[in-house]
């Protein structure tokens, strides 16, 4: 799922600029992966606390931990890669990127120093609230939570306002980057934790459903794309399709585990995602330099895709042999055999724990 969910902002991030053509005609594949990619980054916000909450419930909660779990694979990264693209709009772009005192601010309140990073902002901004979320520990609270989440959610990304008398406070709360704009996200994601068992069964013997439902969706998807009328990650009706794509990929891993070449590459990329996520656009910059023009035109945006992943990948992976490296790009550590567990309070705990 973070594998997809990579690939998919990889490729939103491609074919942003790229859907009219130099005669003023439509590209309409950079068009249609271009939107229909969009529902990757908030599968990013569910994974995070679906990995929080699960972590919780392994394990219990500790406050030192957790703070300096986050500080490295998330708040460090975050103000290092800040670093790096405003220095490379200074100094290789030759941009006046510190003009603006204000601006300056914003790249690490906001996550404005590049178009991506805003997003690190929007979980670390969750890691926050997180300490008092996981005092919830009663399933069916949780549960209800989300729902509750959801016209909320939808409310604020349709209407969101503040009238403070503080200016940086009112822009943090209406900015993309607010947790507010994800809240839902962040919610689904630690319900799927609480219930990850029975969601799992109860989604293996109802893969074919999913299908169907994900087959609609898709077909929704495909019949909404207007040139004229581009949207965003942000807005109310992901709230209903990212869930519903992110139930279809769980029923389907039983048939992609049978696959091993195919779950050994989706491994690989989900565990360098977030190195990924944060090297990729330095990497498109870079590989514009050097590929003709035709290359971010279809059909061969696939193979520029395919290009940007790999030398993406690579990049994280070299960045690996540095010291500190965890402190540069969080890396996923390899699948390894869960333990048998067994059922208590809000969740599971391994039975070697019990």
């Amino acid at each position: 799922m973070r594998a997809i969910a990579c690939m998919m902002v990889v490729f939103v991030h491609i074919t942003v600029g790229t859907i009219t053509a130099d005669d003023g005609s439509t590209n309409y594949l950079n068009l249609y992966l271009y939107q229909m990619t969009r529902l990757g980054t908030p599968i990013f916000a569910i994974i995070s606390a679906f990995l929080l909450y699960s972590s919780v419930r392994r394990s219990g909660f500790s406050l030192k931990k957790f703070i300096s779990s986050r500080t490295m694979k998330v708040v460090s990264p975050f103000i290092l890669w800040t670093i790096v693209y405003l220095s490379y709009k200074a100094f290789y772009l030759e941009q006046d990127v510190f003009a603006n005192p204000e601006r300056n601010i914003g790249y690490f309140l906001f996550g404005t120093g590049h178009y991506h990073l805003y997003f690190m902002v929007t979980v670390i901004q969750f890691y926050i609230l997180f300490p008092l979320l996981q005092l919830v520990r009663v399933r069916k609270i949780l549960l209800a939570l989300f729902f509750l989440s959801i016209p909320f959610n939808a409310y604020w990304l349709l209407y969101a306002e503040a009238s403070t008398p503080y200016k940086f406070f009112n822009i943090f709360l209406t900015h993309r980057s607010s947790v507010l704009h994800w809240i839902s996200f962040f919610l689904f994601g630690a319900v799927l934790a609480a219930y990850y068992t029975e969601i799992l069964t109860f989604l293996k013997k109802r893969w074919l459903i999913l299908s169907v439902l994900a087959g609609i969706m898709f077909t929704a998807l495909f019949i909404e794309i207007d040139p004229e009328n581009i949207f965003s990650s942000s807005r109310p009706i992901n709230l209903l399709y990212v869930p519903l794509f992110v139930l279809f990929l769980l029923s389907i891993h039983q048939f992609i585990a049978k696959i091993p070449l195919l779950l050994k590459a989706f491994n690989l990329v989900g565990n360098y995602a977030m190195g990924i996520y944060l090297v990729h656009p330095i990497v498109k910059l870079q590989v514009l330099r050097v590929l003709p023009p035709e290359f971010w035109d279809p059909p061969l945006i696939l193979v520029t895709f395919l290009i940007i992943l790999a030398v993406s990948m690579l990049v994280v992976r070299l960045i690996l042999f540095l010291p500190f490296a965890n402190f540069i790009v969080p890396v996923g550590k390899g699948k390894k055999a869960a333990p048998k567990t067994v059922k208590q309070g809000f969740g599971m705990e391994t039975a070697e724990a019990k």
